[in-house]
């Protein structure tokens, strides 16, 4: 059986896991059965390692919290007035299961910690009610 249509199999066979993962999987147990690899080979597994290391929750964490510049400024005003969270509250966010998370995925946990922003959304919210009640 072909590279190829072992990837195909592996695939079709492990519906859990994001079709990316399963292939750099794939890629990454073919590269290290290699006895000898080249450069491009150690290149490639470089990077599937990279990949799939760059989508844990403590890398897209540090990332957030060593961001600097704008991207820093951006961070600071998705949290308001909060300050940073542990990493310990910033992975009890995280959904149950979730195993790989992007940048996004990671703003959007750090969001829930912006107090003022809950309060103002859930005033809006009532201002709305009563306002509806009223007419």
């Amino acid at each position: 059986m072909n590279t190829k249509a072992k990837n195909r199999e592996s695939v079709n066979n492990s519906s859990t896991s994001p079709k990316w993962f399963v292939n750099a999987q794939n890629v990454i147990t073919t590269l290290n059965a290699k006895d000898e690899r080249t450069a491009f080979d150690s290149v490639r597994l470089a990077n599937q390692l990279f990949k799939i290391e760059n989508r844990s929750l403590s890398k897209v964490y540090n990332e957030l919290k060593n961001s600097s510049g704008d991207i820093a400024k951006a961070v600071s005003e998705v949290l308001g007035k909060s300050g940073f969270p542990t990493f310990k509250a910033f992975k009890n966010e995280a959904k149950e299961g979730q195993q790989f998370f992007s940048i996004y995925a990671g703003l959007m946990m750090l969001k829930k910690f912006n107090k003022s922003a809950k309060q103002k959304a859930r005033a809006k919210r009532q201002s709305k009610a009563q306002a509806e009640k009223i007419a």
